[in-house]
């Protein structure tokens, strides 16, 4: 972990978005449509800032960690919905790895250890 004033404040909301995501990701629903791109978009967007909330804990070389963590859950989720009555989707896990991969990259290109910046901004202004 990154030498974080508050990580474990950062980590604890970093797990509570997991918790969020597979608490959503295994209600029942209604059922929908075969495709949507309004639920393609959500899973991208979410694993992206799963992706991006762990890069701005961890040191760069977590980062495939992360990803390949992420990335196992997605999929393990989408087996369980299979298991619980829900469609089993290609399509979300495709949509998952998307975000993933741009998070990825976003965190490699400038956003990776916003935490420490974020912390570094906010305590200098106290």
């Amino acid at each position: 972990m990154l030498p974080l004033r508050f990580g474990m404040l950062w980590l604890s909301a970093g797990w509570l978005g997991v918790l969020g995501a597979t608490v959503v990701s295994l209600s029942p629903s209604v059922p929908q449509v075969q495709f949507s791109f309004d639920d393609k978009l959500a899973h991208a967007f979410v694993y992206l800032l799963l992706m991006l909330w762990f890069a701005g804990i961890y040191k760069r070389r977590r980062y495939l960690l992360i990803a390949a963590g992420l990335f196992t859950m997605g999929v393990a989720l989408e087996l369980l919905q299979a298991r619980i009555g829900r469609d089993l989707s290609g399509l979300d896990m495709l949509a998952n790895l998307i975000g993933i991969v741009c998070g990825l990259a976003l965190a490699w290109g400038a956003l990776g250890g916003w935490c420490v910046k974020l912390e570094s901004w906010l305590l200098a202004k106290t």
